[in-house]
């Protein structure tokens, strides 16, 4: 009774005696019908995520001008040593704008 079964022989044994217990089992004529009947009513549907997507391009916007802040702010007018100017890109994915500093 110790002796090892691959897995193909443990999931054919398995099987054999699921289909077996499975079936002994009866069910009434009207068991589908019954469980209908007492299933609840779907959910109405909610728009919670249509609100959501809405609010998404106001935050890359308000991102974005946030990140040109405080680039701006922590470079200042200084310029390079050089004298070339510096561009920072502003949120190129929504307004496409660049913004020279310097």
């Amino acid at each position: 009774m110790n002796e090892r079964m691959s897995d193909d022989e443990l999931i054919e044994r398995l099987r054999r005696t699921l289909d077996t217990e499975a079936a002994r089992i009866d069910a009434p004529e009207d068991a589908w019908e019954r469980f209908q009947a007492a299933a609840p009513p779907p959910a109405p549907q909610h728009h919670r995520n249509r609100r959501l997507w809405l609010g998404a391009p106001s935050a890359v916007v308000g991102l974005a001008a946030a990140i040109l802040i405080a680039v701006l702010v922590t470079h200042g007018s200084a310029g390079p040593a050089d004298g070339t100017d510096v561009v920072a890109l502003a949120a190129p994915l929504t307004s496409g704008v660049a913004t020279c500093v310097g």
